[in-house]
């Protein structure tokens, strides 16, 4: 399936963004509000061209796989004129920081929506996309509140993260901990800090609660899709 939509993805930004101008696909570090920058891939529709040019809505994927796993599905869709922004997660691939299990991305992702608002190639408007832990990311960023989220499509991810990595109170192990090794990390000792944190809460304790959208729905006035 993966191989497909890869396969696809990069047929439509040959066909999409390669034949237009160079200025339409960015690589940068955007700033958070603690000064931790984090690696951001931008691509604009053919249309942005010129500096007067149009404004677009964004979709916005951030993830702890990087660009080239998941980050680029925003991608498919810079040919109907959407902007799209990948973003690797505080700590993870090539941004700095250190992987906080979530816990700091419901102020990344405000952080990353509120810049690309204020770019000159936004509409104002932003729907995320997120599958399995990019899904548990893009769940965060109702938390803020934030006036840009218009819709979030979401895939293969739980509102409730403990009760699929303590399923029925057992702690699944082997999948908690080859998934944290597998991540790509600035820092790696940080994995076992990690797994300790993860030990440290085997229970459900409020550590748990704040990456989780269980009782916050009342806060969710826009269209959000989770498969």
């Amino acid at each position: 399936m993966w191989h497909i939509l890869t396969l696809v993805g990069n047929l439509l930004l040959v066909f999409g963004l390669v034949n237009g101008h160079e200025s339409r696909s960015q690589t940068i570090m955007v700033k958070m509000r603690d000064g931790t920058e984090l690696h951001t891939v931008i691509h604009l529709p053919r249309e942005d061209i010129k500096s007067k040019g149009p404004k677009f809505p964004t979709i916005m994927d951030r993830s702890p796989y990087g660009y080239s796993d998941m980050e680029w599905i925003p991608d498919l869709f810079v040919p109907f004129g959407y902007a799209g922004v990948g973003q690797d997660m505080r700590g993870t691939e090539k941004s700095q920081g250190n992987f906080t299990l979530w816990h700091q991305d419901a102020d990344d992702s405000r952080d990353l929506g509120d810049w690309i608002v204020n770019q000159e190639w936004s509409d104002g408007r932003i729907f995320t996309f997120g599958a399995s832990a990019d899904g548990l990311e893009s769940l965060m960023t109702p938390m803020t509140s934030p006036e840009w989220l218009k819709g979030q499509y979401i895939v293969w991810c739980p509102a409730i993260a403990y009760d699929i990595l303590m399923s029925g109170g057992t702690y699944k192990q082997k999948t908690v901990e080859d998934w944290l090794h597998g991540i790509t990390m600035p820092h790696p000792d940080v994995v076992n800090d990690n797994i300790q944190t993860v030990h440290e809460n085997e229970a459900h304790t409020p550590f748990w609660r704040v990456i989780e959208l269980d009782d916050d729905y009342y806060a969710i006035h826009f269209l959000m899709l989770n498969h």
